[in-house]
């Protein structure tokens, strides 16, 4: 597998030595931020990495199916799989890459702008190329599955919901691993991977425990010489089980595993392509709007796409093929125009370019339109970079309390929580509260996600005076709009100071206990 990988990379090398160097280098410093300016819309936007010029190209989408090449952000060397999601948990979209030759991944945590800083890098394995992220411990915090091919293992790295990555865990897959795909296969609700392994002709099945673990619980072997190279899942035959398609290297085929949701596979099922015997990557959607799955490869040896027509029963129809640049690499899908069909997106590693292709939403694509981009364009992925979920404050409770002696201590709580847009994170804040007695609070700050509620405890102090109403407020503020707040009302009554005929009237009491039962009967006779 290394060796058809330095063939590749040096082929390239050769090539591209006689084109004009694209893109923009930037100085690598580890807390430069690279930002493009505040931007906030819905548009889908790229990153792709370029294995040459070792940095991740960001291309700001318009919704009408242009794009803006907003320059370089240096990564690792050779970076090649890219993989997105919100990995600080401050509700912006960030971006992983995998780094063949430094056996490592660089975390870029984005600012909702379109700039990203280069927080670190954290080690996996040798040579890594897929990667996917997902939640495989249930805390809440996105964790990665990388294919380290050099090594035969899938590196397991749990996130802290900060950006930062524990030390992986490495788990036999195959040999030569060279991506992995995330879901639920085996019928619980654990997450589970399947690695594509290059080397050994085979897929292999890790089963997840739901608190972090993997073990390798089945692999499928594909035959002699069949080669699977990149690999996603879904449900192609709609019967509420996963199933797995790749793309191959070596046939002209697109191969499918139907999965019957114990964790099992069908034999395997191929589909010609027609052209070329390398795929390097593949995807997955409805692409003609009839509600059945479709694919699309790449064809990196006649610079073309193929896309397949789903049935709905896990059939496809004949290849359809569309032009793209040379030797085509890598491929995602989204909107990208803003009419309701999918498109694709390639990257061209010999033209340093990505080719852009509208969908008309009957499985048919216009025309290419071509950018520019770094050297040797290989991962890509789709998503909104230059987005910031708007997060919106809510508060809920009143706090009251009557009759409470002077310096009693009162424990009361309020609710906090962000009905807000899917994905945002509140940061919110005590910004006042009343000046009389004495006031604590379990948190004076935090971040909530959409959706979340939290309670908030109070601990009061109650004034010195007596014979008082104490009234005020507890202002809440949404940090980054302090316009948007909200208030608790607090109540505290002290007890009133008793008249002396009240007084005379408690020492009675004490003294005489029943004497209103006493005179209720004198009244009575």
């Amino acid at each position: 597998m290394r060796i058809k990988i330095i063939a590749v990379i040096l082929c390239i090398i050769f090539l591209i030595s006689t084109l004009p160097v694209t893109g923009n280098t930037i100085k690598n410093e580890k807390t430069t931020i690279y930002s493009l300016g505040t931007l906030r819309d819905l548009n889908l936007d790229l990153a792709v990495t370029n294995a040459i010029s070792n940095q991740v190209n960001i291309y700001i989408g318009d919704g009408a199916g242009g794009f803006t090449n907003t320059g370089g952000i240096p990564v690792g060397t050779f970076p090649a799989g890219i993989t997105d999601g919100d990995f600080n948990s401050d509700g912006i979209l960030d971006l992983i890459t995998t780094n063949y030759e430094e056996s490592n991944v660089t975390v870029l945590l984005g600012d909702g702008s379109g700039g990203f800083t280069v927080s670190g890098n954290f080690s996996v394995g040798l040579e890594p190329l897929g990667i996917k992220d997902g939640d495989f411990n249930s805390d809440g915090n996105l964790d990665l599955a990388v294919a380290n091919t050099g090594s035969n293992k899938v590196s397991v790295l749990l996130g802290d919901g900060l950006g930062g990555f524990g030390t992986d865990q490495k788990i036999t897959a195959g040999t030569g691993p060279v991506d992995v795909c995330i879901a639920k296969f085996d019928g619980d609700d654990n997450f589970d991977i399947i690695s594509a392994n290059y080397d050994s002709n085979s897929i292999g099945l890790l089963t997840g425990d739901g608190i972090g673990g993997f073990v390798l619980s089945n692999t499928i072997s594909l035959g002699t010489d069949y080669k699977p190279y990149a690999i996603t899942n879904a449900d192609f035959d709609e019967d509420g089980n996963m199933d797995v398609a790749f793309a191959s290297c070596g046939f002209p085929y697109v191969g499918v595993l139907y999965g019957n949701g114990s964790g099992e596979f069908s034999n395997l099922v191929n589909f010609t392509v027609g052209h070329g015997l390398e795929r390097f990557d593949i995807v997955a959607e409805d692409f003609d709007n009839d509600g059945n799955l479709d694919i699309a490869v790449p064809n990196t040896d006649n610079d073309t796409i193929s896309v397949l027509i789903g049935d709905g029963l896990g059939g496809f129809g004949p290849h359809q093929t569309f032009s793209v640049g040379g030797y085509p690499v890598g491929i995602c899908k989204g909107d990208f125009d803003s009419d309701g069909n999918y498109d694709l997106v390639v990257t061209n590693a010999f033209d340093n370019t990505i080719s852009i292709l509208l969908g008309d939403g009957t499985g048919g694509f216009e025309d290419q339109l071509v950018k520019q981009t770094g050297e040797v364009p290989v991962g890509i992925i789709a998503g909104n970079i230059d987005y910031i979920p708007i997060a919106d404050l809510d508060c809920d409770g009143t706090i009251r309390w009557t009759r409470m002696p002077p310096g009693t201590d009162i424990i009361d709580e309020f609710q906090v929580g962000n009905t807000g847009e899917a994905n945002s994170v509140l940061h919110w804040q005590i910004d006042s509260y009343p000046s009389w007695g004495e006031f604590n609070f379990s948190e004076e700050s935090g971040y909530i996600k959409d959706g979340v509620w939290e309670a908030i405890q109070v601990f009061i102090t109650a004034p010195i005076y007596q014979n008082t109403d104490y009234t005020g407020t507890i202002k809440i503020i949404n940090v980054d709009n302090p316009s948007d707040y909200c208030e608790i009302d607090v109540t505290i009554e002290t007890p009133r100071t008793n008249s002396l005929i009240q007084t005379l009237l408690n020492r009675l009491l004490e003294r005489f206990p029943n004497l209103f039962t006493i005179l209720r009967g004198l009244i009575e006779i």
